[in-house]
């Protein structure tokens, strides 16, 4: 089923209203599914269309936020990431030598989706990148937009 918003342009609905982009991010350019969270009978919060507006209103912004965001985080959990790897690990090795390397740190990254999740709270405009990363296979990496600043970065799930 497809639609055309006037705010979002040409959905599909995918357990959630999406499309694809192409976006700049992490030294890469990524085809990036947007993913608009709503039923099939398409009615999108409001919170959804203002935090879908002011995301991208100045997306080279958040795509700068979230790269020093990523730096930050890679930085504070890469020692306990590596402390679970076998010692002999020459991933643990690539691991440590991307340390305060944005470029290394971003080689370990895919960018999969832009979420806009349903929000009910009037003040709050909530989006995020999914990505998956190579030291958590598992869990992947969200990073989570509250009104436009970065609230949180750690597993996906901060924003599914």
């Amino acid at each position: 089923m497809k639609i055309v918003h006037p705010v979002f342009g040409e959905l599909t609905f995918n357990y959630g209203w999406t499309k694809r982009i192409k976006l700049n991010i992490f030294k890469k350019e990524f085809s990036v599914e947007i993913n608009i969270d709503a039923d099939e009978d398409a009615v999108f919060d409001e919170n959804q269309i203002k935090a879908f507006e002011f995301f991208f209103s100045d997306i080279q912004n958040r795509v700068t936020q979230a790269e020093n965001g990523i730096v930050g985080y890679y930085n504070s959990i890469i020692d306990e990431v590596i402390d679970r790897l076998d010692s002999d690990s020459n991933f643990g090795q690539k691991l440590l030598n991307a340390k305060n390397n944005p470029s290394e740190i971003f080689k370990f990254l895919t960018v999969k989706q832009i979420m806009i999740p349903m929000n009910f709270d009037d003040n709050t405009r909530e989006a995020g990148f999914i990505c998956d990363c190579e030291w958590d296979i598992e869990n992947g990496v969200g990073i989570k937009y509250i009104n436009e600043q970065i609230s949180e970065i750690g597993f996906q799930d901060i924003l599914l």
